[in-house]
């Protein structure tokens, strides 16, 4: 899913892979033969990467390429449920082109009290967001930081 839990929908979103070898065998399928309101077999997802959305405690959602896919969904529950909870989300993309949902997550955090958004782009050397720069190195150091700071944080 790529949004919040809605009760009556679900929104999934799919690059479509065609300019790689081989290339993407359902991500164009999808494309090419599913419409909106069509029915399709899904399964829930596996795993334990889940949010706790319930908590107020400081989360960190960090992602590369389309990774970012579950993290949006996590990221706009936090949004409308605990927008005052300290966030962090990191992104890694190869460049702005390849970057999904950019104008959702920064339209999310500005509605957030405490949210930082940091991304950074691998076919650049560094970019500049809100007056910053930021550099393959330096989102580290944002990570080490927000470390630090989320371990002196009380649950």
């Amino acid at each position: 899913m790529s949004h919040a839990p809605k009760p009556d929908e679900f929104r999934i979103s799919i690059k479509r892979e065609s300019d790689n070898d081989p290339n993407g065998i359902v991500s164009n399928y999808l494309h090419k033969h599913v419409e909106e309101g069509d029915r399709v077999e899904i399964s829930p997802p596996a795993g334990i990467f889940v949010l706790h959305d319930a908590k107020t405690t400081p989360v960190a959602f960090i992602s590369g390429g389309i990774c970012i896919t579950p993290m949006m969904s996590m990221f706009e529950k936090v949004a409308s449920s605990t927008p005052g909870r300290p966030t962090v989300f990191l992104h890694s993309a190869r460049n702005r082109l390849q970057h999904a949902f950019d104008d959702d997550i920064k339209a999310y955090a500005e509605r957030m009290d405490n949210a930082t958004y940091k991304t950074v782009y691998l076919d650049e050397e560094a970019v500049s967001l809100r007056g910053r720069c930021l550099s393959n190195t330096s989102i580290l150091r944002v990570t080490r930081t927000f470390a630090v700071r989320q371990s002196s944080w009380k649950s």
